[in-house]
Order: structure tokens, then sequence, then C-alpha cells
């Protein structure tokens, strides 16, 4: 048998029952159906001592992100006791029951919660090949929290819950080696567009610079983009967690600017200094960051300040020509 599962099917079919011998399934279903993590199969079927696997792989990004050096965190989130789904000490103040989830939907939300409370369950740590695959073995009957700790250059991977056995609500068996194809987002990007602060027009034709860090010191240096002159802007590709961006290089003629934007990318969104904002269909959220011309002069709409500068300086050094040579003359 060759059927495809994906990470929100197997999450949402988690159960317990007669026992059918392991199993692994190694492909993705073309649909998620609304499922309960305890279907009408019965838990106390299950044996306690059971021992089972978790295999994962990343399929590839529509940009062929590398899929290797990925680190999920495997932990331990409830045992069955007694016929039923019971929590783990570290995930007991989360007050979820797992046994009373109706849909795939809830599955999720409920992963995002038990999230929060990974502290000291920690079974092991999984990271991935070249070929995004990783496994675990000689797990123990209950329900697992899988997250993603360290995307590395991947996409954003939302936590997934994954149960020992599983149910295979198809050929109606439970499955002891489950193969997981976890859900995968493209992540945002973030473009700062570069606007004079006296006329509010994009700075064009005029090179510019910016970097993004780590740490809002600005001292972790992460990225450096060039600007696009053409449109004035410069787009950032930012990963999941906190990046700081600040301007690195201002345009001929503009004052370095010292502001420091924050953008979050979480498991509720996009942050920019601390603000949710909707990156759109394109997944790109502009951000306008003005530019003080140097002495505060103001120009006029599509002019180039460098430009204006150098003729201003020409103009200077004419006069001095002019100057000079009148002098010479009346001596």
């Amino acid at each position: 048998m060759n059927r495809k599962i994906s990470a929100a099917l197997i999450t949402g079919m988690v159960a317990g029952g007669a026992l059918a011998g392991s199993h692994t399934i190694l492909a993705e279903s073309d649909r998620t159906p609304d499922v309960t993590l305890v279907p009408e199969k019965d838990l106390t079927k299950v044996p306690e001592n059971g021992l089972g696997s978790i295999s994962i792989e990343l399929t590839e990004s529509k940009d062929n992100r590398p899929r290797d050096n990925v680190k999920f965190g495997l932990y331990k989130v409830a045992d069955v006791i007694n016929g039923e789904y019971v929590l783990n000490d570290d995930f007991a103040q989360s007050e979820v029951d797992l046994n009373d989830i109706k849909t795939a939907n809830d599955m999720e939300e409920v992963a995002r919660k038990l999230s929060r409370f990974a502290y000291e369950s920690l079974v092991t740590e999984l990271v991935t090949d070249y070929q995004g695959k990783t496994r675990a073995d000689q797990l123990s009957v209950g329900v697992y929290l899988l997250q993603a700790e360290d995307i590395a250059g991947y996409e954003f991977i939302a936590p997934f819950l994954i149960a020992i056995p599983t149910w295979d609500d198809v050929d109606e068996l439970f499955l002891y080696d489950v193969d997981v194809l976890p859900k995968h987002d493209q992540l945002p990007k973030i473009a700062v567009d570069k606007v004079d602060a006296a006329t509010g027009v994009a700075i064009t034709s005029n090179d510019f610079q910016f970097t993004s860090y780590s740490d809002p010191e600005c001292k972790e240096k992460l990225d450096v983009v060039a600007g696009n002159i053409t449109d004035g802007t410069a787009t950032f590709e930012v990963d999941y967690g906190i990046t700081y961006i600040k301007e690195t290089g201002a345009p001929m003629g503009y004052m370095l600017s010292d502001e420091v934007v924050k953008v979050e990318i979480n498991d509720e969104g996009m942050y920019v200094n601390d603000s949710k904002v909707d990156p759109g269909d394109d997944l790109i959220y502009h951000y306008v960051y003005n530019n003080t011309l140097l002495g505060g002069a103001k120009t006029a709409v599509g002019t180039n300040a460098g430009l204006l500068m150098a003729i201003g300086g020409a103009s200077i050094v004419i006069v001095g020509i002019i100057a000079i040579k009148m002098k010479r003359k009346q001596n």
C-alpha cells in the first residue's frame, strides 16, 4: 500500500484501538477530514508498553530552499492511561483535553497551545539531512508534540501532534511507525520603501543600503541588502523569530537614519514594531522609511538630491574662478 498522508491529516487521525501490527504510511492524502484525536476506536485496547517510530520528510518549497539542518524538538505530551490520553505534568497546566478534540482545526490549535509549555519534556532533538529527512525510534505509546526549533533556511513549520499508534481510517489499522510530511508555509518578506521625509516621494536613482541583525543593538549582522534604485526599496527575507533592520548606507545627500525596524514572525503572524500587519497575497509587507536631506533642505518632486549637490558644488567652483580672474584683471 502506498498512500500519502500529510502532517495535518496525521495529527487529526491520532487514535487507539485493536493492534493491527506495525506499518508505515509513505505518502500524502488529498483530503484533510474533520476527525477527532480519539475516533470511534477504544484506547483501552492499545498496549501501554508498545513502541513505534516517527519519520519526518520535508517536501520542497516553491523557491527550492535547502531542507537540511532543520531542527525539531520532540516532546512527550501525554500517555495512555486507563483508556484515555493523560497529559504529562509539564503540559497539565495548559488545561487542554486531548480526549475532547473534535476537528483537525482543533488539533492545530491545541498543538500551538501545547508548544508554549514545551520545556522539560524533550525526548530528543531531530535534525534533517540534505533530503529533509530525520527519524526517531523506540518511542513509547502516547502523544508527541513536534515543533521546529530552528528552520535554518527552510520555511515556517507550525507545531503538530503525532500519536503512537496513529489510526488509519482508510485501511482501519493502527500505525506504530508513522511517516510525516509536515505542512510548511512560505515566510513573508518586508520591503523597506525609501521615501523623502519632506516630499513623501520615493528616493530613486540613488544608491542606499540596509542591514538586518539578530539583536536590537544591531551588532550581530544577518544580511546586507542593496537598495533597488529603480523603485527605491530594499527587500528582506526574514526568518521565523525576530529580526532588526537598519539603514547602513544613506542615499547621497541624505542623512543616515538611526531608525531600527523590528520584524517578528511567529505562530500568530507577522509583526512590525510590535504591531500585527498583513503582508497581503504576495507575502510582501511594505514599510515606509523616511530620510531627511542633509541640512534639512527640500527637494522638488522627482529631483535627484545628489545631482543638485553636484551642480551646487560646480557653481561654487565657477564663481570662485571668475572672482579670481576679475581680481587679477583689476591688478
